[in-house]
């Protein structure tokens, strides 16, 4: 269960828009929202003729291309430590002697 105690109301600007966002980690909102806010200038900038409506689900669609891609990498890292680890433990015990 969360501690409402320590959430805070964070007031943050996304495409000329005001949000108050409640989190327990302002900090993380914030890099969050600059995330998001370079993103919609650089889809912006390459289609400066998309809508308001446009624009958001496009920014929304990268932020999860994004998300996606940290993901796959996770998982492949994941798997490369697991394998690795094996392989390690293997060494190990080849290298103990035998009771």
């Amino acid at each position: 269960m969360k501690n409402h105690d320590q959430e805070h109301v964070v007031k943050v600007k996304i495409l000329d828009q005001y949000y108050r966002i409640v989190s327990d980690d302002a900090e993380r909102v914030c890099r969050i929202v600059d995330y998001l806010n370079e993103q919609t200038e650089v889809i912006k900038n390459s289609s400066p003729v998309l809508n308001r409506f446009d624009l958001s689900v496009m920014t929304a669609f990268r932020a999860a291309t994004d998300l996606w891609q940290a993901r796959e990498d996770l998982e492949r890292l994941r798997r490369k430590i697991e394998v690795e680890a094996q392989a390690l433990a293997d060494r190990i015990e080849s290298s103990l002697p035998e009771p």
